[in-house]
């Protein structure tokens, strides 16, 4: 077999041949990437039209009795429908970036190609399209919105989520076929956006929604100009936030993409290693 006598390429090399590749192949499909960023437009103006955010909490004493109808859980249903659109948008193509690379994957393996360098190169390749959709989602998104979040943190914000969607449908795409691949992902991604706070769902579940992190950060921003003057501690402790660790939020957003990412590959050398067997 050649993989025995011929000498393979480094590494270094054959990440950068797989990433480059992948590039390539979605600048020959570019009519794919074009629609995933009208999408991602379309959503973003349909949700920031129909989301805005607003704050009103239970004013501080002596003035409590004169606070107005709180408002606590405007921040979870925006980043809630935040959610809902990029889960709309990102999971689907997600779902096909390995879901249409299995037969390039087998053929580049059997000759002698690296697991690991073609998974990093192919994964690392999806990050400028991953810019591209967030940069027609975030600013319209922001302006619409009108947000007091700061419109730098919400681009990382969105980012990040877009990271752990696509992470997540990764996974999926090697755990059915691609046929039911795109329809589970688009369900898990719906049910973990659900996920913004306090609820019934355990907290070791909770942990692994992007979705409750982003709240969290968007939280903190969206109530520092009332702390003065509102109850914003008992609403964080209403909602099961915690103040003040915003690099920590966006920390844990990172980790969530980079965990679905290694479950990917596990999944990918698992399935590779059942078609050898079979």
């Amino acid at each position: 077999m050649c993989p025995d006598l011929c000498p393979t390429a480094s590494f270094l090399r054959q990440w950068y041949l797989a990433c480059a590749r992948s590039l390539w192949k979605q600048f020959a499909n570019m009519s794919s990437l074009w629609l995933e960023m009208g999408l991602a437009l379309f959503a973003s103006g349909v949700m920031g039209s129909l989301a805005k955010v607003k704050y009103k909490g239970i004013l501080t004493p002596p003035y409590t009795l004169l606070s107005p109808t709180p408002l606590e859980g405007m921040i979870a249903g925006f980043f809630f429908n935040v959610g809902l659109a990029i889960s709309l948008s990102a999971a689907s193509a997600g779902v096909s970036v390995f879901g249409e690379e299995m037969v390039i994957y087998r053929r580049e393996v059997a000759a002698g190609h690296n697991h690991l360098a073609y998974f990093l190169g192919v994964v690392l390749a999806q990050y400028p399209r991953l810019v591209l959709d967030t940069l027609h989602f975030a600013p319209l998104a922001h302006y619409l919105a009108e947000p007091l979040t700061p419109y730098s943190v919400l681009f990382v914000v969105v980012f990040q989520l877009y990271c752990a969607i696509y992470g997540m449908a990764f996974f999926v795409s090697f755990l059915v076929t691609p046929k039911n691949a795109a329809l589970l992902a688009v369900v898990l991604s719906l049910m973990f956006s659900s996920m913004t706070g306090k609820s019934d769902i355990p907290e070791r579940i909770q942990f692994l929604s992007p979705s409750r992190w982003a709240v969290e950060a968007l939280f903190d921003y969206e109530t520092r100009p009332y702390r003065h003057i509102m109850d914003v501690t008992s609403s964080a402790n209403s909602g099961g936030y915690t103040l003040g660790r915003v690099p920590l939020d966006l920390a844990l957003m990172f980790i969530t993409g980079i965990f679905y990412r290694v479950l990917a590959y596990i999944a990918m050398r698992f399935a590779d290693r059942k078609i050898v067997i079979s």
